[in-house]
Parts: structure tokens; sequence; C-alpha cells
């Protein structure tokens, strides 16, 4: 039953493709997600990184690649963005810090370092910014504990 000359292939699979896409920015594998959604992992792959095909014409036709915002989740030990926001409204409606602290279920002293540490030049708390700067003093580049292990055993074979 092939497509006759004139007619549209078949349908688009957006709500799959919408499915994967969550799955993805929740972290899930790319195999796992594409068994999940019922797409072939070529499929998924293909969705995920985008793809050039060249038309019977000789045009390149491009395919963008999927626009995934991972998320990322932190442990309920740090600060969430959402809990940022609502310190931003509450310092903005003139409510103490340790109100916000209650309203969060947080220490008055969390709230206050995270002012003090996240204040603009201006002396504005920005929460977006805040959430930024939070994300980047989590990520210390550094050489792996493995590639440490490797390159020690590489050292006392040659020695």
């Amino acid at each position: 039953m092939g497509t006759s000359k004139g007619t549209q292939g078949p349908a688009p699979l957006t709500a799959q493709r919408e499915q994967f896409a969550r799955l993805i920015a929740r972290g899930v594998s790319n195999s796992e997600a594409c068994r999940l959604v019922g797409v072939k992992r070529r499929t998924g792959t293909r969705w995920r990184y985008g793809r050039t095909t060249t038309s019977t014409g000789g045009l390149d036709r491009h395919y963008p690649p999927m626009a995934i915002t991972a998320t990322t989740t932190l442990s309920a030990h740090f600060l969430s963005e959402d809990e940022r926001v609502v310190i931003a409204d509450r310092l903005r409606a003139g409510v103490s810090l340790r109100a916000i602290g209650r309203e969060l279920d947080r220490s008055p002293s969390t709230v206050s370092r995270e002012v003090n540490r996240n204040r603009d030049g201006a002396g504005r708390y920005r929460p977006f910014t805040a959430q930024r700067m939070a994300l980047a003093r989590l990520a210390r580049p550094r050489e792996r504990r493995l590639a440490l292990d490797n390159s020690c055993e590489t050292r006392s074979k040659s020695g």
C-alpha cells in the first residue's frame, strides 16, 4: 500500500515527538525514550540531532535538531528556581527574611546567605540570575578519578 503520486506521506508523529522531547529533557536515554514512545531508535536520533537530506531535485533540506531544554534538577538540599522567585517576590513586598524562611521551610540563615550572595551591583536580588550563578558554581571542572587512575597505571607500566 504505497502512496500515490501527489499525496502526502505518512502523518507526522507530532504527539510522539513531543513526548520524546519531554522524556529526553527528564534525562531518559535515547533508546529508552524511543521504546516508550514507540518509534525506532534511528528515528529518535534524527529527531534529537536533526539531519540533512537531499531531494530528488538535488536540493539539500535541513531538519533542525529538537530544541530540548534540560531542566537541571538538584537535590532538595539546594534552593530551586521557584524558591528563588518566591524570595525575590517576598523581598519586594517587604517581608522579613525570617518570614520568607518559614514560608519556604528553610532556615533564615539560608535565605540571608542566598540574598547576600546573589545581589547585583545595585543591591537588588534577581532570582534567575541567582539560579544561573548557582549552577555555574556547581560546575567545577577537574580531572576525573578514573582518568587519574589510568594515568597512574600507564606510568607504572612504563617505568
